[in-house]
């Protein structure tokens, strides 16, 4: 469900322009106003959708209260841990995951 002509966030701009890029929240990393800066999804409830949309942004550093929904996807159908793919993903050096 991505939209066809996502636009590029600030942060995203900073990152391309070769600078050092982080996201540092009190809520949860997938909610929508951290999520604002680096996920592309059309509905700010898609929590595990935005979560898979972090690694992906290639940021270097994320710190916040976890994950809401990290094993159910939008239309509440279980789905894999997010943690492993983090793991598989660059965060797993810089991002301590229980």
């Amino acid at each position: 469900m991505k939209r066809k002509n996502a636009i590029q966030t600030v942060a995203e701009k900073a990152k391309k322009a070769g600078k050092k890029v982080g996201v540092t929240t009190s809520v949860s990393v997938d909610h929508a106003t951290p999520a604002a800066f680096y996920a592309h999804q059309p509905d700010r409830n898609m929590y595990y959708e935005i979560a898979l949309d972090l690694p992906k942004a290639n940021f270097d550093f994320y710190a916040g209260g976890g994950f809401l929904k990290p094993t159910t996807t939008f239309d509440n159908k279980k789905a894999p841990s997010i943690f492993p793919y983090f793991r598989r993903s660059r965060l797993h050096r810089s991002t301590r995951l229980q």
